[in-house]
C-alpha cells in the first residue's frame, strides 16, 4: 500500500474513534515500540502538542476536520481541492 492510501485509511480510522479509543491506540503503539524508537516517538508527541493543529512548521494544519496545506485541501497527503 502506498503512503497516500495508508494515510487516508489512518485518517478515516482516527476520525471514527472516540478520544478514549485513540488514547488506548496510542498507548498500545507506544507499548510495542522498540527501545531505540521511543525517544523519537516522545519527541514527535511533544512536537505535535506544541504545534497544536499544525505540523511541518505550521505549513500543514487541521481546520474544520480536514487537513490543509497552504489553503489546499489534503486527502492522505495528496492535494485534492484548493480552498480559497
Amino acid at each position: 500500500m502506498n503512503l497516500p492510501q495508508f494515510l487516508r485509511q489512518v485518517d478515516k480510522g482516527a476520525a471514527e474513534m472516540s478520544r478514549e479509543r485513540l488514547e488506548v491506540f496510542i498507548h498500545e503503539l507506544a507499548r510495542t515500540l522498540p527501545e531505540n524508537r521511543r525517544n523519537d516517538f516522545l519527541s514527535t508527541m511533544h512536537k505535535v502538542h506544541a504545534e497544536g493543529n499544525c505540523f511541518a512548521g505550521g505549513k500543514i494544519c487541521r481546520q474544520d476536520g480536514q487537513w490543509r496545506r497552504f489553503g489546499i485541501l489534503l486527502a492522505g497527503g495528496i492535494p485534492i481541492k484548493y480552498i480559497g
